[in-house]
């Protein structure tokens, strides 16, 4: 069993220990059970969520049709804000142009521009841009990341597919963990916070996942793998990318192999490209 980036909301801030003294009994118990996390307070989905699940039931032309309703405009409203923090959602992206000058302000602040309350401005939002509008979270508490993280059987995740500052992986408003969570633990949790070594650290994003996933010639150095290697300085790697300026790739790393072959050196990437799938081995 694996528990997907394990973490606790705002209503059980504080409960993180509790959360892994019970996985830790299970493990003990005889239960085959592991955690991943990413090193961040703050999720990311569509501002679709925030909306009650019975209204974004079927396709995107049955939600968008029950938010133009009239006769429903006001039952979701209510239910919309219900629990809803206006302070704590950031607008990161979306597809409709008109809606861009919203992105990077918090649904507080765009709820204001647009004169309406902030339930109101989600209807108007989503039903605009057809569910697109995509939005940072910020529900988590640093305590509780930490203590996650801090588990030797958490690995690291970022939670992000693969992103770009340009070219086909481009990411318009990202979350920074598609570009910063590696270094994040390695830098910041192992030198400035000292959350764990730097060797643990290391472990936690290469062969602890690669083991739990059972890919069994990668994640470690040795004959016979595959040369996977990432070569960094540990006293100056540093995440860049900002929950503001998220398209930033970390700093103090310079080489990079991937199967045998160099795809960063000296910091700027060539043009290799030797990436491939990765497979299961039970």
């Amino acid at each position: 069993m694996e528990i997907w980036h394990l973490k606790v909301g705002r209503s059980h801030w504080g409960h993180m220990q509790d959360v892994t003294a019970r996985i830790e009994q299970a493990r003990t118990n005889g239960i085959d059970v592991t955690a991943d996390a990413y090193p961040y307070v703050a999720s990311a989905n569509q501002l679709s969520s925030s909306l009650p699940e019975w209204v974004n039931a079927g396709s995107v032309d049955d939600m968008v049709a029950r938010l133009r309703d009239p006769s429903l405009r006001e039952r979701i409203a209510k239910e919309t804000g219900r629990d809803l923090d206006a302070d704590a959602i950031l607008l990161v992206s979306c597809v409709d142009p008109t809606l861009k000058k919203y992105m990077g302000k918090k649904l507080a602040e765009v709820a204001e521009e647009m004169g309406v309350p902030p339930e109101i401005a989600v209807m108007q939002l989503v039903a605009q841009d057809r569910g697109q509008v995509g939005v940072v979270r910020f529900t988590m508490k640093e305590e509780d990341v930490q203590t996650a993280l801090r588990q030797p059987w958490v690995a690291v995740d970022t939670d992000s597919g693969a992103r770009a500052v340009d070219g086909p992986f481009e990411a318009e408003g990202a979350h920074p963990r598609a570009f910063g969570t590696m270094a994040r633990v390695l830098g910041h949790y192992v030198r400035d916070v000292k959350l764990f070594t730097l060797e643990e650290a290391v472990r936690k994003v290469t062969s602890l996942p690669a083991r739990r996933m059972g890919i069994w010639d990668r994640g470690i150095l040795r004959p016979g793998a595959y040369a996977d290697v990432v070569v960094f300085d540990p006293e100056r790697i540093e995440d860049t990318a900002t929950f503001e300026a998220p398209r930033q790739y970390p700093r103090g790393i310079e080489t990079v192999i991937v199967n045998g072959r160099v795809v960063l050196h000296e910091g700027k990437r060539t043009a290799e490209r030797p990436g491939r799938a990765l497979t299961h081995s039970p």
